[in-house]
C-alpha cells in the first residue's frame, strides 16, 4: 500500500480516537479550587511530538520522502510547524495552572507570568463551545491568559 495512503488512515484514526477522549476530558469536575487543563491538550503534544519524531527521522535516516527541493522545504516546514505545535501544546499542559476561591482567581502562565483577580472584577464570562473552555475577562482587561489560559473545569 501506498506510504501516503497509509499515512492518512494513521492521521484518521488518531483523530477518530482522539474526539471521544477530549469530549470526556471536558466533563464537569470537582477541582477544589485548581484550574488547569484537561488531558487532550497533554494528548494533542503528544500526538504533534511523536509526529514530528517520526517524520524527522524519516526525513533524516529513512526513505526520500520528497522529490524535490521545493517539496524538500514545504516538508521541513510542516515537520518543523507540528515541534512547534507540539512545544506550545505540552508548555500550556505542564506550565499553566491557577487557582482559586471565594475572592480571588490566581494563574500563572510562562507567557505572561503571574497574575491575581478579584471576582468582584469579573467582566463576562464565556464558554467557548469548540474548545469546551471558559474565557474570563476582568475589568482590568486582563483573562487569565490572552493567549492560552481558558481553562476546561
Amino acid at each position: 500500500m501506498d506510504s501516503s495512503i497509509t499515512d492518512g488512515l494513521l492521521g484518521g484514526g488518531v483523530a477518530v480516537l482522539l474526539g471521544p477522549v477530549i469530549t470526556r476530558s471536558a466533563a464537569a469536575k470537582q477541582t477544589n479550587g485548581k484550574l488547569y487543563y484537561g488531558s487532550w491538550l497533554f494528548l494533542l503534544g503528544l500526538v504533534c511530538l511523536l509526529f514530528t519524531a517520526y517524520l524527522g527521522l524519516k526525513f533524516l535516516f529513512g526513505e526520500e520522502l520528497f522529490n524535490n527541493s521545493a517539496e524538500a522545504t514545504y516538508g521541513l516546514i510542516l515537520i518543523c510547524s507540528f515541534g512547534v505545535s507540539s512545544y506550545a501544546s505540552l508548555a500550556e499542559y505542564l506550565k499553566v495552572k491557577g487557582q482559586f476561591d471565594s475572592d480571588i482567581v490566581t494563574f500563572y502562565s510562562p507567557w505572561t507570568g503571574v497574575n491575581e483577580e478579584c471576582w468582584e472584577n469579573l467582566v463576562s464570562v464565556n464558554f467557548n463551545a469548540l474548545m469546551y473552555w471558559f474565557v474570563l475577562e476582568f475589568e482590568s482587561g486582563k483573562s487569565p491568559d490572552n493567549t492560552a489560559l481558558k481553562w476546561s473545569w
